[in-house]
């Protein structure tokens, strides 16, 4: 009996070096383009903490996938995939890319796409990496099914239905996962709706009528999703009969030298918001503003904002109401296995849940004042 133990135990550890060398290498191939080689692999042990031998079978399982090219003397390279079809390879493809993929790794979109491709092995299936750009002619697409010889696919958040119609007219086998648009056939998986509403129904309930909006619009760029939840804003404040000033909607920046002065605009009206809805990736410049204009968040001033997981590294932790990037990989991935080859699948989203944290003050039902004396200008 012991001795069985001891080996079930032993067999566990070596499936976890496994996962984990699969996962290092998958996240070294997402930073990869065609052609490009992998680190040395004296680096990536020092980088990973794996050893050798367990690299070493991670890589030859997926030159054998054609995924990778080992070559003598050279090194390993991301394989340009024009040998044959393999059918266990999906290709997880940043669609209508506008640098989502270049942002912090911390951020929703590379959080769903990491663990995407993390998930594959577990799947059963070997996975890469594909971007195009939104600038990119749709044409792109079917360019890269053929060059690739891509069998299966998870299209990340394309912006428009046409990019899904050209895997189908290819037979290809894929999924969309959070289109910037609303899909008429599956598998999908989308944007639980109301995700505005939630947060600003917790901000409501907890006093605030003076409710700001950092919203995502941006013009010329289609996405219906964020018109939706901009429109989910103005239609709480018009249902309660709450005032909107023109200050309190501000639209999102990554340059301090834009959204500060655009804060400070909202912050000097004639009757400041006593909060605000954001997204968990500008939390970061909000929190940087309010430091420097001695703001006190959760107590001069609330702050929730929609996340793909719990928020970590801010003080106070931020209120946040969570569209669970977890939840919506184990989605995608179910999907996907169940579905045919096109058109044959669900539409779903995840649950959306609230996470309290410590951002948002409780205000004298119904009176909007602040919670302390922070004066109306900042």
């Amino acid at each position: 009996m012991r001795k069985r133990r001891k080996m079930n135990h032993s067999t566990g550890k070596n499936a976890l070096k496994r996962q984990k060398a699969e996962a290092y290498i998958q996240m070294k191939i997402a930073q990869l383009n065609a052609g490009e080689a992998l680190p040395p692999i004296r680096q990536m042990i020092a980088e990973s903490g794996i050893g050798r031998n367990v690299l070493e079978n991670c890589i030859a399982r997926l030159a054998a996938l054609k995924i990778l090219e080992t070559r003598d003397r050279s090194g390993i390279y991301l394989s340009d995939c024009s040998g044959e079809q393999d059918e266990r390879i999906i290709d997880v493809i940043a669609c209508s890319e506008i640098g989502y993929m270049s942002a912090d790794p911390n951020t929703y979109a590379r959080e769903l796409v990491n663990m995407l491709l993390r998930q594959s092995a577990p799947n059963g299936y070997a996975s890469r990496l594909l971007r195009v750009s939104y600038y990119a002619p749709l044409e792109e697409y079917r360019e890269l099914i053929r060059r690739y010889k891509i069998r299966n696919a998870m299209l990340i958040m394309p912006h428009c239905c046409e990019i899904g119609r050209i895997f189908e007219a290819e037979n290809v086998k894929h999924i969309v996962v959070l289109p910037r648009y609303y899909p008429s056939q599956g598998p999908a998986v989308i944007d639980a709706p109301g995700m505005v509403t939630r947060m600003m129904q917790y901000l409501y309930e907890h006093g605030h009528r003076r409710i700001g909006l950092m919203h995502t619009v941006d013009l010329g760029f289609l996405s219906l999703t964020d018109l939706l939840r901009r429109e989910e804003y103005y239609r709480f404040m018009s249902e309660r009969n709450l005032r909107v000033l023109p200050d309190w909607v501000v639209h999102y920046s990554t340059d301090e030298k834009v959204l500060f002065p655009r804060l400070d605009a909202m912050f000097g009206s004639s009757e400041p918001p006593t909060a605000l809805v954001t997204f968990d990736w500008i939390l970061k410049y909000v929190y940087d503003y309010c430091k420097q204009k001695s703001i006190a968040v959760g107590r001069d001033f609330s702050i929730i904002a929609a996340s793909g997981q719990e928020p970590a590294g801010f003080v106070p932790v931020p209120a946040a109401v969570m569209n669970s990037v977890r939840d919506t990989v184990e989605l995608a991935w179910k999907l996907f296995l169940e579905s045919g080859t096109t058109g044959n699948g669900s539409i779903d989203y995840v649950d959306l849940r609230t996470f309290e944290g410590e951002s948002v003050a409780r205000l004298p039902a119904g009176t909007g004042k602040r919670a302390s004396g922070l004066p109306a200008r900042c």
